[in-house]
Parts: structure tokens; sequence; C-alpha cells
């Protein structure tokens, strides 16, 4: 695992997820699906030291450990999280539920926000099957599993217990000057669907990007 990859994707992450993270440094956060635990490591190097990961892959885990990731533990998440009532201020779900089938995803959201404190936040980040580009995440996986445009994915989640849901698109983060152009030319870009959405369904509203966040609480 190098770690120094790991620490270049810091600024994209902060971009993407500092906005919904309490300033209170002492939270407990839980990266469900964490994989060697990048994410984990990002959390904990910020200051969330109470930061968690689980992840069923043995090898994963190892290797984040290796590299001197605390809080990392394997198992299976639905197992893992059983016991954890109300144990949680944030549960991440990043780029996992692609891999589930449907009747595992309503049982691992509803054990997520279960296990989370009340007034607690659920982060998930997915593939956007609305896209022109989804093919590109959506068929790239191994393992062929529920894809979600916001709306499904917003739907999914209200019913599994969660409370003021919201969908944000995944734009590119400034962090330099050709990032930035990046940032402009997808703003040029995400106009145009609009406009081709407004002519074909009458309404421009939607997200564009690959990815999509959603948010919730319990």
């Amino acid at each position: 695992m190098d770690l120094k990859k790991v620490i270049n994707q810091f600024s994209t992450w902060r971009g993407q997820y500092k906005q919904w993270l309490p300033c209170d440094k002492s939270v407990k956060i839980l990266d469900l699906g964490c994989g060697q635990g990048d994410m984990v490591y990002w959390l904990q190097s910020g200051g969330y030291l109470n930061a968690e990961g689980i992840d069923i892959n043995r090898e994963s885990i190892d290797a984040g450990m290796r590299s001197g990731i605390k809080n990392l533990y394997h198992g299976d998440a639905i197992s893992f999280l059983r016991d954890k009532k109300s144990s949680y201020d944030v549960v991440f779900i990043v780029d996992v539920l692609g891999f589930l089938m449907r009747e595992e995803v309503l049982e691992t959201l509803r054990a997520a926000i279960n296990a989370l404190k009340p007034g607690g936040v659920i982060i998930i980040r997915s593939a956007n099957a609305t896209s022109p580009m989804a093919g590109r995440i959506i068929h790239g996986y191994l393992k062929e599993g529920v894809h979600f445009t916001e709306h499904s994915l917003k739907e999914v989640l209200e019913k599994s217990g969660a409370s003021k849901v919201g969908a944000y698109p995944v734009r590119p983060i400034i962090h330099g000057v050709l990032s930035f152009a990046r940032y402009c030319l997808w703003l040029a870009i995400e106009a145009f669907l609009k406009f081709y959405r407004l002519v074909e369904a009458g309404t421009a509203r939607g997200i564009f990007t690959q990815n999509m966040i959603v948010v919730g609480r319990k």
C-alpha cells in the first residue's frame, strides 16, 4: 500500500465530504467497505482519531494495518453493525452499493442507519446511472449489482429510515490550475446536458456526473 498515493487524494476527499463532517474531532466515524483503509487514514490524519473501517476482504485490511492505519476490522458489515446501535456520528458508504444485490442494499442501509446516533449522518457515493458516461463505471464492476439514479437512491435511503435526504453531483475538485480548467469545462458540459434534458423532458434538473453523493440523517 502506497500511502503517498493515498495522501494525494486528501484534497479531493476534503472537497467532496468536508461539509458534512462534524467540527468535533472526537466523533465516531465508520467507513463501511473501507478497502485498505484509505479514507480512514485521511480522517485520522485530519484529527478524527475515532474513525474506523470495516471490510470483508482480509487481504485489504491486512495491507492497511501493515501500513500503520489503525481501527481497521475484517468482517461482514451486517454482522459487524448488529451490536452497534446508535454508536456512530457518521457512516460512509463509498463505491460499495454497486457491488451488492438488491436485497443486500436495503439490509446494509438499514443496518448502517441503525448504527447512527440520533442526528447522525450517512454519506453515500455511488455510480450515477443517469450520467452519459455511466456505463464506464457500471459495466466495469466484476459483480453485477444494483445501480441507481439520484431519485432511486434517495428513495431507498428514505425507505431505510433516513430523513433530510439530498443528492449532489461529484464535480472536479479545484486544487490547482489544471483542476480549475477541468472544473470550468465541466460546467460548460453540464450546461449543455441540462439544455438537452430541458428540450427532451421539459426540465433541466438532474445530476450528470459519473458519480453522485447522497446524504441523509437519522
